[in-house]
């Protein structure tokens, strides 16, 4: 016979434990505090809130919760226990908020938190009592953290009190204000330094009634600003404005006056019939146009109406027509200006000047001679007058009849028609060689068919050098007339140029080059001829 054995699994709750939580912890499935390795389809006695293992701090209540897994026969049952303990967290009240003026009297930021908080707590940042006392005199503001420190299970409590002064009225700084005459009204507000609130009131009240002076009406003095800040801050501010009128110049009838200048030359301008400014110094302001353009500011002495400025010749560096304006005048010491607006302008023209031009060669001369200045100014192209320095600026003047002296550096200046001198003097230096006398050249001729001196001839020019060329110009430097061997000697006509008609050229000075071209290079000989009719 046989006795077969059969082993019916024991069944496993696992092994008691114990759970200790804090009453605002999150729910928690007892059968992961099981000790061992309990089965799961067991079930949990009392029933809990969630039907299931789920233990809720915020609902379930601490005790003693059994796991029981049910056995299969022959075997029994099993189970094991959760003993839960639950424990009131700590309680720091709600955040809040005040705001407060900074006049007031200190007060207890514990009272400001919400809720029913625990006292024993800190606060941080600290404040300067060192309790929950804050100071609006001395404590800033800013959000302040009141905390309790917890026991676990429970976690450490904290609430926040945020702190916000009441703006403290600002009526900004006192300041000074000078107004012109002639200003218009004026806004006393813009004068206060600072940065005052807007909304105060002044005293004494302007004409206005409002903040806007006119000084046509009001008086000078001081007017105080006042803000004043919210009723319950009892809080006030006041700054001072200090205005003192200043009267603008008067400039009516004013009139400004100048003369035409050569280039390189300052001018004065002269100022008359100023007779209602009082005498003294002004700081004048006035501004070029035209051919030179800038602005510039000078002091001025005014006496019985008249004055004179002078516009140094740096700022007067281009000809042609320029144009003064006065665009401000202040008495010394103020900021006040006249009305500029009704005085006329004043034009000046400045004229060019030039450097003379002399032609090619014209500094070489015969020693037999005896060249004079004359000769020297003889060979200049222009017709303008010439002198003649022994300085490029300033120096010593020659006269005509001076000799010339070889070697010697001589410097020539032209006067316009407009009287203006050069500015950069023409830089000549002299040199004299000796000429064989072997030819005659005439200083003129005069055409007139008198058949005395009709050409110009130079005497034995033919003779001597029979290779020559002879070439006359203007003294606009264009040749009138070209002749050698082959050709007649001139006769004062020319196919080119201006003339008087039949190619009769007119009166005046021409200019000569007289070529050799000899075997001994003897050098050109320049000069001028006269023609006379």
């Amino acid at each position: 016979a046989t006795v077969t054995v059969t082993f019916v699994p024991t069944p496993n709750a696992g092994t008691d434990a114990a759970l200790d939580l804090c009453e605002n912890d999150a729910p928690i499935d007892l059968f992961t505090i099981l000790g061992g390795a309990p089965e799961t389809g067991g079930a949990w006695s009392p029933t809990l809130t969630s039907g299931t293992g789920l233990f809720d701090p915020s609902q379930d209540v601490a005790g003693v919760y059994t796991y029981t897994v049910t056995g299969t026969p022959p075997c029994d049952d099993i189970s094991a226990s959760v003993t839960v303990t639950t424990n009131t967290p700590l309680n720091a009240g709600t955040n809040s908020s005040v705001d407060l003026c900074t006049n007031n009297d200190p007060i207890d930021l514990f009272t400001i938190l919400g809720g029913s908080p625990e006292t024993g707590g800190t606060w941080s940042p600290t404040l300067a009592s060192g309790t929950s006392l804050f100071d609006p005199t001395v404590d800033s503001e800013g959000v302040y953290t009141y905390t309790l420190i917890g026991t676990l299970p429970c976690d450490d409590a904290s609430a926040t009190v945020t702190v916000t002064f009441v703006p403290t009225p600002n009526a900004g700084e006192d300041s000074n204000a000078i107004i012109c005459s002639d200003d218009g009204t004026q806004d006393l507000f813009n004068y206060l330094d600072g940065t005052p609130d807007l909304g105060g009131t002044w005293s004494p009240a302007t004409a206005s009634g409002t903040g806007i002076f006119d000084p046509n009406l009001d008086i000078a003095g001081t007017y105080t600003y006042t803000v004043t800040g919210p009723i319950v801050c009892n809080q006030t501010d006041t700054s001072a404005v200090t205005v003192t009128i200043e009267i603008n110049p008067n400039t009516t009838g004013l009139e400004i006056s100048s003369e035409d200048i050569c280039l390189g030359l300052s001018i004065d301008i002269s100022i008359s019939n100023a007779t209602l400014l009082p005498d003294g110094s002004f700081i004048l302001t006035y501004n070029l146009s035209g051919a030179n353009q800038s602005d510039n500011t000078i002091t001025i002495n005014i006496t019985n109406g008249i004055s004179i400025f002078n516009i140094p010749a740096n700022l007067l560096t281009t000809p042609g027509l320029t144009t003064v304006t006065i665009t401000s005048i202040i008495s010394i010491g103020s900021i006040c200006s006249a009305n500029v607006s009704t005085i006329t302008t004043s034009d000046f023209i400045i004229f060019d000047n030039v450097t003379p031009q002399i032609i090619q060669n014209g500094n070489i001369f015969c020693t037999q001679d005896e060249p004079t200045i004359e000769n020297l100014s003889n060979n200049i192209t222009s017709t303008d007058d010439i002198t003649w320095f022994d300085a490029p600026i300033n120096g010593n003047s020659y006269s005509n009849i001076d000799t010339l002296v070889d070697g010697e550096t001589y410097y020539a200046s032209a006067l316009t028609d407009n009287g203006c001198e050069s500015i950069n003097r023409l830089e000549i230096t002299v040199l004299l060689e000796d000429c064989p006398e072997e030819i005659v050249i005439p200083d003129g001729f005069s055409p007139n068919n008198d058949s005395i001196n009709d050409e110009f001839t130079i005497e034995n020019l033919r003779d001597l050098y029979p290779d020559f060329t002879l070439e006359i110009y203007n003294r606009y430097g264009n040749i009138l007339y070209k002749g050698d061997i082959n050709t007649s000697d001139w006769d004062g006509t020319s196919k080119k140029g201006l003339t008087l008609g039949e190619s009769l050229l007119p009166v005046g000075v021409y200019f000569f080059i007289l070529e050799f071209n000899d075997e001994n290079n003897k050098n050109p000989i320049q000069g001028r001829v006269y023609l006379s009719r």
